[in-house]
């Protein structure tokens, strides 16, 4: 029998004998990640002018080393290997996700409007952007001819 649930996950773990008392997360990687974000969040909530009076420090920092970055990238190949391996990583999600875009735009729209508010980032911010912008595509496929637009270039309608 497991002592206690996870916050994020809800499954059962034995906590470590040394945090037992306010430990509200499992070991598994996807939990730990979010108890990260979430703590980061709080501290940065609590915390709102250190982050501000830390950039112009960095600012003077890169204007008095302007040749940091490059002798360190000369100095340490591998990170430009990792730092490629990244960027090639990130195009082939954003492709994917602009493929999903273009095949069916109102349904990509859609399933954003209809994720939980944790799912995308700053949801409530965006939400009545994404309805203006949903309604504008469901009303000029109800208006256009399907052969002027192409067949099912807009996807099933809502």
């Amino acid at each position: 029998m497991h002592g206690k649930r996870c916050l994020y996950c809800g499954d059962g773990y034995a906590p470590d004998p040394r945090t037992a008392r306010f430990q509200q997360a499992c070991s598994k990687k996807t939990c730990r990640r979010q108890r990260k974000r979430a703590a980061d969040q709080r501290w940065r909530q609590r915390n709102p002018d250190c982050l501000a009076a830390r950039q112009p420090k960095v600012r003077q920092w890169a204007r008095d080393f302007p040749q940091y970055w490059r002798r360190y990238r000369a100095a340490h190949p591998a990170y430009r290997l990792r730092e490629r391996e990244r960027m090639r990583r990130h195009r082939v999600l954003r492709v994917a996700k602009q493929d999903a875009i273009r095949q069916n735009p109102v349904g990509y729209l859609s399933d954003i409007r209809s994720l939980p508010l944790k799912t995308v980032a700053k949801q409530d911010a965006i939400g009545s952007q994404i309805d203006g912008i949903l309604d504008y595509l469901v009303a000029g496929a109800r208006v256009a001819k399907p052969n002027a637009i192409g067949e099912g270039h807009f996807g099933p309608l809502p």
